[in-house]
């Protein structure tokens, strides 16, 4: 099992990078701030993103979605009851 942790952006987010080892396969959870640097942790590590997961949609959670979305083109998973 792969269990990351970056503290990101300035409200120092807890982003989790959580998945496979065999297949180094993961999801990134809580993508608060610093696109680069969870970009840079994931391609030093040769982890492929299958997915982004929200606990919710505060702005120090969902800072980086949109680099994230375009450059590895994953789906989303949030509460629907965030929009």
């Amino acid at each position: 099992m792969i269990l990351e942790k970056l503290v990101v952006g300035p409200y120092e987010t807890n982003c989790y990078i959580i998945g496979s080892a065999k297949k180094k396969e993961v999801y990134i959870i809580e993508p608060g701030g610093e696109a680069n640097r969870i970009i840079n942790k994931l391609d030093l590590l040769q982890y492929k993103p299958i997915g982004i997961i929200l606990t919710h949609t505060h702005p120090d959670h969902t800072k980086t979605l949109k680099p994230l979305m375009q450059r590895y083109n994953v789906p989303l998973w949030y509460n629907k009851k965030e929009l």
